[in-house]
């Protein structure tokens, strides 16, 4: 995700009005409004900078109602640059924030132990309200399943950065990495963290995982809290400028995006720049190594809109899969769209959430595959809602959690 300072109202400007953005755009595809595409949003920002609309609540859905998937902006014509409209919208409207999304984005706020003490305490309401489902997934209990029937993820009993800092392979190490855990890989899909490490250290990588590390700021930044953003950015950048590493990987669209262009955006600091310089995604480290899996049957590769638009990488997710002994990978139907998780967005719109997120469903079934493999841990959560309600044959993995699978696949979610 990209921000870009003040600019909002240039970008709006340069909205021909052509329409291109209704073709990709996962919200419009459901509902079908014009408010609910770019040209409809950038329409707005105008009136808004103008002084003819109100910075009221129907402007506030209007400006959020979208998981800022940048396919618009790939696809324009005109090369507005719709995240840095959307974003500087989000951030005059930031003082609207729900109650809810307002207490997540007061947790990132504060500090790593902030956070800890936080997904704690959820940890402790997660045992009494939810009964588990799968390996890391959880289902409401009655009646509370009466009122919101959404599967979560559980947080995990101990965060990735609570075990060893440092993982070194068995011979000379082929490069020192630092591992950018994000908050999902940190405190709720360890496992998945876990799987990362052992994917590297197995490829001849020492890894490091810098304790005190934080929340990269994206959802901050999609919540209009730039500048909340930013000091997230500041903190981040100071440590992980200290650890020294030949490279930062992420398995995490989102923070890649982070890394790569977010904090160089936020901070204009050269140590920003650096880092930037040498981060790099995991499908990207590891695209060289002859990886297989334990799982047998057809996989398909779901794009996580901040990897492939917000950080251009496509090919080697693919290629890896392709090339990956013990599994038959089928491409799927617009494999690059949202699959409409879009962060805090499926908290908010869970219903278009979810009704976009059935297409991806659908189009990984049609092409005959037993796997939703993707490298985004948010992706995997919502994506792994969408198949429970729909009662799918389907698993859904993150990369790093395919290439640790040992034997046959424990089987879907039920």
């Amino acid at each position: 995700m990209r921000y870009a300072g003040p600019g909002a109202t240039a970008q709006a400007e340069r909205c021909m009005r052509c329409g291109n953005c209704q073709a990709v755009c996962p919200v419009y595809r459901e509902e079908r409004l014009e408010s609910g595409v770019a040209r409809g949003r950038l329409a707005a920002i105008r009136r808004l900078q103008a002084g003819e609309l109100e910075p009221d609540d129907a402007l506030y859905k209007r400006v959020f109602k979208c998981t800022l998937c940048m396919a618009c902006e790939a696809h324009c014509p005109s090369g507005v640059r719709t995240q840095t409209a959307f974003l500087g919208a989000r951030e005059a409207l930031a003082d609207r924030t729900p109650l809810f999304k307002g207490l997540v984005c007061r947790v990132l706020q504060g500090g790593p132990g902030d956070t800890a003490r936080a997904l704690k305490a959820a940890r402790l309401v997660q045992r009494a309200a939810f009964a588990t489902l799968g390996r890391d997934h959880l289902r409401p209990r009655l009646p509370l399943g009466l009122f919101f029937r959404r599967i979560i993820p559980q947080v995990a009993p101990r965060p990735l950065t609570a075990g060893p800092e440092v993982y070194r392979p068995a011979g000379r190490p082929r490069a020192r990495v630092a591992f950018f855990t994000g908050c999902m890989l940190n405190y709720v899909y360890a496992r998945t963290g876990r799987a990362v490490v052992q994917v590297l250290v197995g490829l001849g990588f020492e890894v490091v995982v810098p304790r005190g590390q934080h929340c990269c700021g994206t959802p901050l930044l999609a919540a209009g809290k730039t500048g909340a953003a930013r000091e997230l950015a500041r903190y981040n950048v100071t440590l992980f400028s200290e650890v020294r590493a030949d490279l930062v990987v992420t398995a995490c669209a989102s923070c890649g995006g982070a890394l790569r262009h977010g904090f160089s955006d936020l901070t204009g600091a050269e140590e920003a720049r650096a880092l930037a310089e040498i981060a790099c995604d995991f499908a990207m480290l590891i695209a060289d190594g002859r990886l297989s899996t334990g799982f047998r049957g057809a996989v398909t590769y779901h794009h996580p809109c901040h990897l492939i638009r917000g950080q251009g990488v496509s090919e080697e997710p693919v290629a890896l899969l392709e090339g990956l002994g013990g599994a038959q990978y089928v491409a799927s139907a617009d494999a690059d769209s949202c699959c409409g998780g879009g962060g805090t967005f499926s908290l908010e719109y869970y219903g278009l959430a979810r009704r976009i997120g059935a297409r991806k469903v659908s189009a990984a079934l049609k092409a005959g595959a037993r796997a939703l493999v993707t490298e985004c841990p948010a992706c995997v959560m919502h994506l792994t809602d969408c198949v429970h309600l729909a009662g799918a044959p389907l698993e859904v993995l993150h990369l790093a959690d395919l290439l640790t699978l040992e034997g046959e696949s424990a089987g879907c979610l039920t």
